[in-house]
């Protein structure tokens, strides 16, 4: 395969812990708008996007996350995008 012939895999992660994120615009559908049209931007073929709802960033047992970095580890993502 060429070069030019590989389309880049993409797989993205969104995460809300709290009402006032979502509230100051930060919820999981503008997330995944903004994560859409990063993928479109990198013209690269968008996997999954992950999610975990009321999840604080501080703890590590996230499912999302966690399935997110069991993908990446086969090696043929390109990009991770997250908001």
């Amino acid at each position: 395969m060429k070069m030019e012939d590989y389309t880049a895999k993409i797989v993205a992660y969104k995460r809300v812990s709290t009402s006032d994120q979502v509230e100051s615009g930060a919820s999981l559908e503008v997330q995944e708008t903004k994560i859409l049209e990063k993928a479109s931007e990198l013209k690269g073929e968008l996997i999954e996007i992950y999610h975990d709802d009321g999840k604080s960033g501080t703890n590590m047992n996230r499912p999302g996350l966690n399935a997110m970095l069991a993908r990446c580890s086969k090696g043929d993502i390109k990009y991770l995008i997250t908001y």
